[in-house]
């Protein structure tokens, strides 16, 4: 059976790739062929920097781009997110270091649950404002998304995919992404950034075409 492959590189701290991940969702959702579609999550980090300790992120930002300008376009990425059932609140979020929410990632991947760890790991930072870097916030949001909460806890502890981390991290290096979301489309058409649906719908059908 032909299968058409996704992948896509982000940060559960980007708020462009929560938008992207459910943009893709709805151009898949009317895809003639989605059932035949596997879509898989790399690790990416913007802020690789950051402590483990976490700091406001409208704070961080606001030193960077200016209060007036992160204003600005936090109220239009809300605005793009309401529309598309997501809930931003950037004023309770936390930045903090990413790698053990990537590390849950592929754990979770290793599962099946890929899609459902990432998407809940968004909401836990975005809309919660939880801190997706301490280990039992990471354990409890696993056990919500239907996998062992110990098991998880415990690949975590013993960073048992730090290396999958890290490859992902490399792999982007050497196909000179320098920013998220990263989408691929059965290995070579590729979309950057949080693109309309309509683009999305493109590549999809172009790559199926030429995957078929």
């Amino acid at each position: 059976m032909t299968t058409l492959t996704i992948d896509i590189w982000s940060d559960v701290m980007c708020p462009f790739c929560y938008l992207g991940d459910s943009v893709l969702a709805k151009a898949l959702a009317e895809f003639e062929h989605r059932d035949q579609v596997t879509v898989t999550y790399h690790s990416y980090q913007l802020m690789p920097e950051l402590s483990v300790e976490p700091v406001n992120l409208q704070e961080l930002l606001a030193g960077r781009y200016g209060p007036e300008q992160l204003a600005a376009q936090h109220e239009h990425l809300a605005a793009r997110g309401k529309e598309h059932g997501l809930e931003y609140n950037f004023d309770t979020s936390l930045a903090v270091n990413t790698r053990k929410a990537h590390e849950l990632s592929h754990f979770a991947t290793s599962k099946g649950k890929g899609h459902e760890a990432m998407l809940r790991l968004f909401k836990a930072h975005f809309t919660e404002g939880l801190n997706v870097a301490d280990v039992d916030t990471l354990a409890r949001l696993a056990g919500e998304v239907g996998l062992d909460e110990a098991e998880a806890r415990a690949s975590l502890e013993r960073a048992e995919f730090a290396d999958a981390v890290d490859k992902d991290i490399v792999a982007a290096q050497q196909m000179g992404i320098n920013g998220v979301p990263f989408f691929v489309f059965a290995g070579k058409y590729a979309l950057s950034g949080a693109q309309p649906k309509e683009m999305f719908a493109q590549a999809l059908n172009t790559a199926w075409g030429e995957t078929e």
